[in-house]
């Protein structure tokens, strides 16, 4: 028999007047069969009492009981693990099981379950159709599927599943119609509005380990924030889709894509940080990106990431926006040039060197419980790992970065993790880590329905320089930075009708 064959979610909600009929008709036709197999019960035993024993009758022979399939073994294991809350442990033994027995619908209902209590729900969401497609008639195939659906909040999908299982499945109508009210219940409370951010996070490959991830983890349950989904991206993937390339975008372009007069250089701060204006800096020809400077001093990407961290500690170093910055790099023998990101080359390296992989995951949280600045600024820590808080994640890293097995103590670069600046980061980060489409992401969808065009969110992923309305041009990143999503979406939308009237 399947584990945990009764619903594994319970609800204290009161009843519709509809639901009271559904269980009072319950209870009755269930008194009903209690009286009649009791009768029966009965009736059996006195034709047993009454009934000759034959002469010879002889006590059975023993017989040994076949051994245990080790698919059934390790799914009982699993049950138990299960019943104590060892989600991890329950999803090794059903995956054993499944090993062995890879036809079985019930233990992949059963992994699914323990998906879902971990909040892996892709993974779970597939345990399910592979249930429902081994036996379309198995009704914890698509009680599974409905769950799951409800934890992504796809209530729209979730209620169809419901919707079909009332009819498929009547002898379980009760079951279907509460959680069909769930559904939407929850469909109801996102229409009436309790906004939620969702950001995409992921721990950098240097810090990549389980003592990490249990501490990522860890801090995210402390601060109420919901894992929706997380795996593990390697580099071969990284390397071979340009992933690190195109989340860095503004980063890349500035170090290998545009030359320094294509950039759009805020002149005042160039002055008032180096001494000379813009246009002398660039008349001197002793402006580069980072890819063309290491051919004009004759070094290795790494060797200008060390000139250029000499550059920083002598504070000869500016940051312009998101991602752009600008130093002015002494090597020995050559003359002073100004160059713009120049760690670049090997920050990317980081990120697609063999063997090595990044671990993302997608969160979410209620506006009202977290700001998206104090989810960066507290939660996640600010870039320099040593100006941290001590119990953020990047302090926490920096301060007990030995115990948790990192080699190297972290700094700005190698900060332990990454995470969305702003709910449009957020939304073009699983744009290009995940493959996701804009219409299907939660903060794309709620754009798209503003009336903002996909081709528009998709040239506005590589953070171009916008038209805020009040604050002139602007890198659009850095104009939606630390908003939470209501906050961010008017603003997304301001800047949409601006550029729309001035097209116009």
């Amino acid at each position: 028999a399947e584990y945990m064959g009764g619903d594994s979610r319970t609800s204290s909600r009161p009843m519709t007047k509809h639901r009271q009929v559904a269980v009072a008709g319950a209870v009755a036709v269930g008194v009903g069969l209690t009286g009649y197999a009791l009768w029966k019960l009965r009736q059996s035993a006195k034709e047993s009492e009454s009934a000759p024993s034959p002469a010879s009758a002889q006590p059975p022979a023993q017989v040994s009981a076949p051994a245990e399939p080790e698919h059934e073994r390790l799914k009982k294991l699993g049950h138990e693990a299960f019943k104590h809350h060892d989600h991890a442990k329950a999803l090794d033994y059903f995956s054993q099981a499944i090993a062995l027995d890879s036809a079985n619908k019930v233990l992949y209902s059963n992994r699914c379950l323990a998906y879902l209590s971990l909040g892996r729900y892709d993974e779970a969401l597939k345990d399910a159709e592979k249930t429902i497609e081994l036996d379309p008639n198995f009704f914890r195939g698509y009680e599974r599927k409905g769950q799951v659906l409800q934890a992504l909040e796809r209530h729209s999908d979730a209620i169809d599943v419901f919707q079909s299982c009332i009819d498929r499945f009547p002898d379980r109508s009760e079951n279907w119609i509460r959680l069909l009210s769930e559904s939407l219940e929850a469909q109801q409370k996102i229409a009436e509005g309790t906004p939620v951010n969702v950001a995409f996070v992921f721990i950098k490959p240097h810090a990549l380990n389980d003592a990490v991830k249990k501490l990522v983890a860890d801090k995210f349950a402390k601060h109420n924030i919901t894992i929706k989904s997380e795996g593990a991206i390697a580099a071969e993937d990284i390397d071979r889709l340009k992933l690190i390339d195109q989340h860095y975008y503004s980063i890349a372009s500035k170090a290998t894509i545009l030359k320094p007069h294509q950039l759009n250089v805020p002149e005042d701060l160039f002055q008032s940080s180096f001494g000379l204006s813009w246009k002398e800096a660039l008349d001197s020809k002793k402006v580069f990106n980072a890819q063309d400077a290491c051919n004009e001093l004759g070094v290795t990407a790494d060797e200008l990431n060390a000139l250029w961290a000499k550059s920083k500690a002598a504070k000869k170093l500016v940051k312009f926006g998101g991602g752009f910055y600008c130093g002015l790099v002494e090597a020995p023998g050559k003359s002073p040039i100004y160059v713009f990101n120049a760690f670049f080359m090997t920050m990317r390296s980081k990120f697609t060197a063999p063997g090595t992989a990044i671990y993302y995951y997608v969160v979410q949280w209620p506006v009202t419980a977290l700001s998206w600045a104090d989810f960066r600024g507290k939660v996640l820590g600010p870039t320099d790992p040593s100006d941290a808080p001590k119990d953020s994640l990047r302090g926490l890293i920096f301060s007990n970065w030995q115990s948790l097995g990192l080699k190297a103590s972290p700094d700005t670069g190698d900060n332990g993790v990454h995470a969305s600046a702003s709910p449009f980061e957020g939304l073009a980060e699983r744009a290009n880590w995940l493959e996701m489409p804009i219409a299907d992401d939660i903060f794309g969808s709620q754009l798209l329905q503003s009336g903002v065009a996909e081709a528009t969110v998709r040239e506005w992923t590589r953070d171009p320089v916008v038209q805020v309305p009040g604050e002139g041009a602007k890198s659009l990143f850095d104009s939606l930075e630390d908003l939470d999503s209501p906050d961010c979406l008017k603003k997304c939308v301001a800047i949409n009708a601006q550029a729309t009237t001035t097209a116009s």
